[in-house]
């Protein structure tokens, strides 16, 4: 029995280590740098800077948003149901099966997807893309 608790430890140990500090890690640096534009925008305000200027912080700051929770929302069914697999519910079940299968590929959109939300939210990136496809 003692075995078993010692790998079911190293088990905890490895999801916990690929996919719960990860997450913790994109929330922790993301925050910092939305409180950062947060700063910005009032110092901006305070000094009465332009209105682009403030504008172009909210834009970056919804950027940022987007991408984490895009992030969140694409890899948050794979470690969800990967959990339910390691703690042994449904292993008989087709569905989860199909389920883990469906979330391994829905997963794969995350790094495919950033690419599109920078392009839509910046004019530059969006025209950048135009020029490398020509």
């Amino acid at each position: 029995a003692s075995a078993d608790c010692v790998l079911c430890y190293v088990l905890y140990g490895i999801f916990f280590a690929f996919q719960v500090l990860p997450l913790l890690a994109i929330i922790v640096f993301y925050s910092l740098i939305f409180v950062e534009v947060k700063k910005q925008v009032k110092n901006a305000r305070a000094q009465s800077l332009d209105k682009k200027n403030m504008l172009d912080c909210h834009k970056a700051t919804v950027t940022i948003f987007l991408l984490v929770l895009t992030y969140v929302l694409t890899w948050l069914p794979e470690w969800t149901l990967d959990f339910l697999a390691f703690l042994g519910v449904g292993r008989e079940n087709t569905v989860l099966y199909n389920l883990q299968i469906a979330s391994r590929w829905i997963f794969f959109l995350s790094p495919v997807a950033d690419p599109f939300i920078y392009a839509l939210r910046h004019n530059k990136v969006g025209k950048l893309y135009g020029t490398v496809n020509d």
